[in-house]
This record gives structure tokens, sequence and C-alpha cells, in this order.
């Protein structure tokens, strides 16, 4: 299985960011734990924390039932219904409303609408105008997935 060590390789990441927020709140490393001092001796890669440091953390992480979410949270949509990405986009890409969004609103423009416009922040697509067989034009969040390809 490909997550075997999925609590080893989470503990992990938790370590480090709770070894960050530390460093942030002004901690350093020391051989000994000193909280007047602010010195913490489990400020150490992970790997070199003592066996119930190391324990602990993989217990903590598994308590959080983390599995079931980050995999809920990993979406690789395919076909018309993916949200558009900026790669694909065209003046004129015809687009339709998504199914979702057809059961689920009332007085949509009617399809077909093609794509008149978009912005991109930090390489990714921000929002997209479409402008309707109507003459309406509408801007969607990519993310929210309100719209199909045609």
């Amino acid at each position: 299985m490909f997550a075997a060590d999925y609590l080893d390789r989470l503990a992990e990441i938790a370590h480090d960011l709770w070894r960050d927020r530390m460093h942030a709140l002004g901690w350093r490393c020391a051989p000994t734990y000193d909280e007047r001092e602010r010195r913490h001796d489990a400020l150490v890669p992970f790997q070199e924390l003592g066996e119930d440091d190391r324990r602990e953390t993989i217990d903590g992480v598994a308590a959080l039932e983390l599995r079931e979410c980050l995999a809920d949270a990993v979406r690789y949509d395919r076909g018309p219904e993916a949200p558009l990405r900026l790669r694909e986009l065209r003046h004129g890409l015809p687009v339709g409303w998504s199914e979702a969004e057809r059961r689920n609103a009332i007085d949509l423009p009617p399809e077909p609408g093609r794509i008149v416009g978009w912005d991109a922040q930090r390489g990714r697509l921000a929002w997209v105008e479409v402008e309707w067989s109507d003459g309406a034009r509408t801007q969607h969040v990519p993310e929210e997935r309100e719209l199909r390809r045609l």
C-alpha cells in the first residue's frame, strides 16, 4: 500500500510545523527543557526525537483521523464537469451550466455560453467571464464548479 507509512510522514510534518511555530515564538533548542528561558529539548528534527516523543506525535496525528480527511480533500476531476483550467482557456470556448448548477439554480441564462474574459493570479485561474446566448454576462470562480465544457 502506498500510504502504509502515512502516520510517520504526517507526524514528521506536524513536528516540523510545531518547530516552526515554537521558533517564531522565540523558543530555541537546548539539551534540557527550560520554560523561563524558552529552551526546549524537542526542537530537533523528528528523527532525532526520543522514542516517547515520536510515539506521542504519531498518536496525536492518528487521533485526528487525518487519513480520510486528506484523501477526501483530493479531487482529480476529469471530463466536462472538471473545473476550467488556465491552460485550456481561449476566447469563445463554449461552456454550459454544470449538472449541479442546473439542478439547484433558478432562472439561469440560457446555454450555450462562451468565454469572453478571465483573470489569472499566481498562475491560477481566478475567474472567468461568460457571455450567454441571450447576451447576459456572468463571472464565475472555477473552483465553485458552476460551469462545464460543451
